[in-house]
């Protein structure tokens, strides 16, 4: 009977025992990771140690990390965040299991080499703390698929960084990278790189190689030129290279025909390669504060762009073709040296916003009057001496910028103009406003300082515009 016993209480242990190994040697696929429990304190955890597959501590002012979390045999999924570590304990290296693991937002200024044990990681998010380097040893995290580490103070990668050959996305933002290993064309796998905010001068002839890339982020570096290797990222919508040094683009961009939005605002580009044209696919082109004598003459063939900023360069004209941009909502010249606009801006029809501010324009086209869709039209700061009557027929016009030109008078019509909220005249050569302004029904400012209208004049008008005021419309004489 006891020799029964005994091989009862032996069958326990044996399978408690396998019940244990079972639980410790577990690994949660995603979808199950994600729908396990969340513990969100140590107290709650430690009442079923084995059972603990996430624990969520972000935000609770740590100092240090609990040495209760070593109990966690089967811990996979680890969230830090935003506490005040200093620096890490040996016994996280030894959370074999961890898949995912947030320690952003801490002040830890050294990653142990030891981050290499911790082989099943998929996600490590390092952001915003003082790291000045990263271990060699992360280059062992073969299953790393997202990998973060913007914010920080790095000035160099461990150069066998594409040995984690699994990434699909990795942030450097905000560091001091000067450049990048050679290794990076490993990455095959890449969808998301941001590079922003670091002092990267060029970029690997590797990083053509990465032709999975969806977003590429290389705003506020150093950057005086393109590897030809740019025109391989066929997949790229989005290119974000403003802030940088850039003097020239490499025709390869040309091939670049997936390509949806580009920003190369603050660089100092004089010039264009003919083969931008070849973007049949970009609707948005941020060219702003550069040094452009001239946009390219074949301009036209982007049937599908609609915004263009091409505002605070050296241009002096617009090419005609531009007016084969049917789709261009947006257009935004301000601040060059333009004389005229195309006289076949009619074709723009979609056309919303026209900024022409600070230009030297003498005279506008009576076309414009057929831009039925235009909501702002900006003419500020030009030398303009009379406006074209068609100008009456912006029937959806809300904001009339006018400010500083020499115009003697304002269209005859200009009350036909029903959805006009803002207009500003100020310090032009007008001494009357047209009978018609009382038609404007929709305005709420009214600027005309530093004309010649009289004060008796002034009180006309008021009165023609009674009922506007009474609405709130504010008046600037």
């Amino acid at each position: 009977m006891n020799s029964y016993k005994s091989i009862i209480i032996l069958l326990i242990l044996v399978f408690n025992f396998a019940d244990i190994k079972a639980q410790e040697e577990l690994l949660l696929s995603d979808e199950k990771l994600s729908s396990a429990k969340d513990y969100l304190s140590i107290e709650d955890a430690m009442k079923n140690p084995l059972q603990v597959y996430k624990l969520t501590l972000d935000d609770r002012g740590l100092t240090k990390v609990p040495e209760e979390i070593a109990k966690f045999k089967n811990l996979q999924s680890l969230d830090l965040w935003k506490n005040n570590l200093t620096e890490l304990p040996d016994f996280i290296f030894q959370l074999k299991k961890l898949q995912y693991l947030n320690l952003g937002g801490n002040q830890l200024k050294s990653i142990s080499e030891d981050i290499g044990k911790l082989t099943e990681l998929k996600m490590l998010d390092l952001e915003g703390n003082q790291l000045t380097y990263i271990p060699n040893g992360i280059t062992n995290l073969l299953n790393l698929e997202n990998l973060a580490l913007g914010g920080n103070l790095l000035k160099v990668l461990p150069d066998n960084i594409g040995n984690c050959d699994k990434l699909t996305s990795i942030t450097l933002w905000g560091n001091e990278l000067k450049r990048l290993p050679k290794s990076f064309g490993n990455l095959l796998n890449i969808q998301t790189l941001d590079l922003s905010d670091n002092a990267l001068t060029v970029l690997p002839l590797e990083i053509g190689y990465l032709q999975n890339l969806q977003i590429l982020e290389l705003a506020n570096n150093a950057l005086v030129s393109l590897p030809p290797g740019i025109g391989e990222l066929a997949n790229v919508p989005y290119l974000n290279l403003s802030g940088n040094q850039l003097v020239a683009i490499p025709k390869e961009i040309g091939n670049l025909k997936f390509l949806q939005m580009i920003d190369l605002r603050e660089n100092k580009l004089t010039a264009l390669p003919d083969e931008f044209v070849q973007l049949s696919n970009l609707s948005s082109a941020d060219l702003s504060n550069n040094k452009l004598l001239a946009l390219p003459k074949d301009i036209g063939l982007m049937l599908n762009l609609r915004t263009l900023n091409v505002s605070n360069n050296n241009l002096q004209t617009l090419p005609s073709d531009i007016t084969k941009c049917i789709n261009l909502s947006e257009l935004n010249i301000e601040n060059n040296q333009i004389k005229e606009l195309p006289s076949k801006i009619s074709k723009l029809t979609f056309l919303s916003v026209l900024n022409a501010n600070f230009n030297a324009m003498v005279t506008i086209p009576p076309g414009i009057g057929k831009l039925n869709n235009l909501m702002e039209l900006r003419l500020r700061n030009n030398s303009l001496t009379q406006l074209p009557a068609e100008l009456s027929e912006l029937i959806n016009l809300q904001i009339l910028e006018l400010a500083n030109n020499q115009i003697i008078e304002l269209p005859v019509n200009i009350g036909l103009l029903t959805n006009l909220t803002q207009l500003n005249c100020k310090n032009n050569l007008l001494s009357s406003l047209p009978k018609t302004i009382g038609g404007l029904k929709s305005l709420k400012y009214l600027n005309v300082q530093d004309n010649a209208i009289s004060y008796d004049d002034q009180v006309r008008y008021e009165q023609m515009l009674s009922a506007q005021v009474s609405e709130g419309l504010k008046i600037r004489w």
